[in-house]
């Protein structure tokens, strides 16, 4: 095809296709963070405070997805579509204050919960003994109840910087505000996306370097145990045990007994692995009571376990595996974070230096606003994809929703079941 045929996208099917991904994009985060809060406030998760911090961000990121939908999404529609969508035209000056208050609340409160949750991550990542006397809910209610406050600080000029400008009733900045305005959109942009994208890029970094060190460790540790191991066994052919002495010093406590088995065909290449596990990580077993061979033949068990406090044991590897779900969700969530609002914030920085006049980076700005917008609508697919007992418990939450929605249906036409 030759470069004279082809024909340019114009801005205004840009716009045209913008304007309703927004739309779709919209209506999609706000259904998806009304179901994290459902999730989120059920027996299961209401104990933990990242769960309360997950939580009040679904509930930020849903004001100001509403927000944005009534004050941009149905404004946009009306430009382009003649529909009379824009619901805030011919409001009340106070209404037009409030909404631009929400709006910027709502984008400020939710940079900063997950600048604290990763803080909280951190320290308990870097200090776990510490982390039952930091990761309480109390401390988390103060600490949101805190950056509520300061974002109202933050935003106290909107009351005075909106208001309807006629004759067209619109709400937006008065004409009278607009260069005052704009040295408060610079500390907007400084305090919502730059501070809070360096401090959760420094924390995610710190936290995967943390976790690649502490794998390398129980790596090692567990090569170094498993050469003990065999060092310390003497295996017969016959395929007895002869248990290891006990030693004295030993200061451990014992949780539970593991002997795995692998057996094959050669009796000769049977080995044994005997392992005790501890508060805290892999230790040598130093004495152990085995069963007769000729009885471990006749069970035919492939793993034997003793248990001494196995119960306990077997709530530190749940809470264990629940802090790993909690630390990949928030890997997750800030990534996207900061992935989806770099982009932004380089357009609007160029916007910026160009006074706001070129006309093709206005356009590509407005083409990186919809990836800030899905940063406060994805957070539910990160949820999906990260937390297994999530899944598991908005499985629950749909199969509740299809059975009372069977027998509401059962109930209204009884006689289908005749």
């Amino acid at each position: 095809m030759d470069s004279d045929n082809h024909v340019p996208i114009s801005p205004h099917f840009t716009r045209h296709i913008l304007v309703n991904l927004t739309f779709c994009l919209t209506i999609f985060g706000i259904c998806g963070n009304i179901i994290s809060i459902i999730i989120f406030y059920s027996p299961k998760f209401r104990r933990q405070s990242s769960h309360l911090y997950l939580s009040t961000l679904a509930i930020s990121d849903i004001c100001f997805l509403i927000n944005n939908l009534f004050e941009d999404t149905f404004r946009n529609y009306d430009t382009l579509y003649n529909l009379h969508m824009d619901f805030l035209e011919n409001s009340s000056t106070f209404v037009c204050i409030i909404v631009q208050y929400i709006r910027n609340i709502s984008r400020l409160t939710s940079s900063w919960i997950l600048v604290s949750f990763t803080i909280e991550r951190l320290v308990v990542i870097y200090y776990p003994l510490h982390r039952k006397s930091i990761c309480r809910r109390k401390t988390a209610r103060y600490i949101l109840l805190i950056i509520f406050i300061i974002s109202i600080i933050l935003n106290v000029n909107v009351p005075f910087h909106y208001g309807l400008l006629y004759p067209a009733a619109i709400c937006d900045v008065l004409p009278k505000y607009r260069s005052i305005y704009m040295h408060f959109v610079i500390v907007t942009m400084i305090s919502v996306y730059l501070i809070p994208m360096f401090i959760i890029g420094i924390g995610n970094m710190l936290i995967m370097h943390k976790i690649t060190l502490r794998s390398m460790h129980k790596q090692l540790e567990r090569n170094s145990i498993d050469s003990h191991v065999h060092a310390r066994l003497s295996i017969p052919s016959d395929g007895s045990i002869n248990p290891v002495q006990h030693n004295q010093h030993d200061g451990y406590d014992q949780l539970s007994l593991v002997i795995l088995p692998f057996q094959n065909n050669d009796k000769k290449a049977l080995t044994k692995q005997v392992f005790c596990y501890y508060y805290s990580h892999l230790s040598l077993v130093q004495e152990a009571d085995v069963l007769d061979p000729i009885e471990r033949k006749e069970t035919d068990f492939s793993h034997v376990f003793w248990h001494t406090k196995t119960q306990r044991q077997y709530n530190i590897q749940l809470k264990g595996g629940t802090r790993r779900r909690i630390t990949v969700t928030l890997l997750l969530v800030s990534c996207s974070f900061l992935v989806l609002n770099t982009p932004y914030c380089i357009l609007w920085l160029l916007n910026y230096i160009n006074r706001f006049q070129n006309e093709d980076l206005k356009l590509v700005k407005q083409s990186t606003e919809l990836l800030m917008l899905s940063n406060f609508c994805v957070n539910f697919f990160l949820y999906c994809l990260s937390g297994k007992l999530f899944r598991l418990q908005l499985k629950y939450l749909f199969n509740r929703l299809y059975s009372n929605d069977k027998q509401n249906n059962s109930i209204m036409n009884p006689n289908d079941n005749h």
